[in-house]
């Protein structure tokens, strides 16, 4: 017999497919094995709740005066450093505002629809740009692979 006081303590599983299993983590969200982490505790929990935990860190964080000053300094000392390429991105932001350029809906790696980067292989040239989604750009310069525009 199972009382409210005590839930169990591995959540129920759900099979729809041998290669997927689905589960409910704690707050109530589906975690599938793309979206999973297995806490210390060996808890479920969904990306949705690391990133909720997250936000609430950083809006601590940013709230500090002295962790702002630093991080003031730190974009600052990046754009003197790096003139070419910030000179680039305000261009290329600039043609996308004022409708020059239109930026695609999709990603060009994986093709899905979703909110996308630009990424410039030469600063030299502004505007070619290759379209991609933020887990696409960040997996491109994470495996540093050349993928010819």
């Amino acid at each position: 017999m199972n009382s409210s006081k005590n839930p169990p303590k591995d959540p129920p599983v759900i099979n729809i497919d041998t290669n997927n299993f689905v589960r409910i983590c704690k707050r109530g969200h589906i975690v599938t094995k793309t979206n999973a982490l297995i806490t210390k505790q060996g808890l479920y929990k969904c990306r949705l709740c690391i990133n909720l935990c997250h936000r609430r860190t950083d809006v601590k964080k940013r709230q500090n005066p002295k962790y702002r000053a630093n991080i003031y300094k730190l974009h600052k000392e990046y754009r003197e450093r790096n003139p070419f390429k910030m000179r680039a991105r305000t261009k290329l932001q600039r043609a996308v505002f004022n409708g020059y350029i239109i930026k695609p809906d999709f990603c060009d790696r994986c093709q899905r629809y979703l909110p996308v980067e630009g990424h410039h292989y030469d600063y030299s040239r502004a505007f070619d740009v290759l379209w991609l989604c933020k887990m696409c750009h960040e997996w491109l310069h994470h495996t540093k692979v050349e993928v010819l525009v």
